[in-house]
């Protein structure tokens, strides 16, 4: 675990911190130099804690990944020996909603479901106090979230919610962009095409009919791409592309 000091900036200069980050990750700052700053802007307003990820969902199916995280070693092992993936009340939030969100606002309202109820009183035995949630939403039912911890209840001004809100998607921009720029497969512009509409939910015979190609040549651009990918059906290969940005 990646350990802070627990000194606040004042709130001027925490703003201009958050301001100039928004700079320097439009500005192609390194990721890595980006991510720790982040995390001192982060500090700055009260949030030891933070993370950064994106996920897609198809169904039932949720195909997730981090950019960065430092979650505590023990929280992560109890998140995942409780399977609290599955009735987090964040991340359902963050798919839900646009503006961002704190858990102390919505602590009562989710204190009165039972299922959400088991995972609150997960985080406060922990010692969690707050939440300030971030959600990112992008093409395709592509949904990110920039989440920051504490374990008290930062007070936090309008000006530095818009702040902080600024910085994180910046830095989820950055993320997105930097860490799949140099692993995306090296796929055909037919192959793309083809697998954008299966994100649309197009059958092999809608698309071939839109784009003037024969069923057969759609369904081989399509099995190419998942060869390509290493994947196994068309609905992995569609995630994939949607969190490295490709559709």
């Amino acid at each position: 675990m990646i350990m802070f000091s627990k000194q606040r900036l004042d709130t001027t200069r925490r703003i201009e911190r958050a301001a100039a980050h928004v700079r320097h990750c439009a500005d192609g700052l390194p990721m890595d130099e980006a991510v720790a700053e982040f995390y001192r802007i982060a500090e700055g307003f009260g949030f030891p804690v933070c993370a950064n990820g994106a996920w897609y969902r198809s169904g039932k199916d949720r195909f997730s990944r981090f950019f960065f995280s430092t979650w505590p070693e023990t929280w992560v092992q109890i998140y995942a020996a409780n399977a609290l993936h599955t009735d987090d009340p964040v991340v359902e939030e963050a798919e839900q909603r646009m503006e961002a969100f704190r858990f102390s606002e919505r602590r009562a309202e989710w204190m009165s479901l039972p299922q959400r109820r088991k995972v609150i009183e997960i985080c406060e035995d922990f010692g969690w106090r707050e939440v300030y949630a971030i959600p990112i939403h992008g093409p395709h039912a592509y949904h990110g979230l920039v989440s920051l911890a504490a374990y008290d209840v930062p007070e936090l001004s309008a000006l530095d919610c818009v702040a902080l809100e600024a910085a994180a998607r910046a830095i989820h921009q950055l993320c997105r962009k930097t860490q799949t720029e140099d692993q995306r497969p090296k796929l055909t512009e037919r192959q793309i095409e083809c697998l954008r509409w299966v994100a649309a939910g197009k059958s092999d015979a809608v698309i071939a009919a839109i784009i003037g190609l024969s069923e057969p040549t759609v369904h081989y651009h399509i099995e190419q791409a998942k060869r390509r990918l290493g994947l196994r059906s068309r609905i992995e290969a569609v995630a994939q592309l949607i969190l490295d940005g490709t559709l």
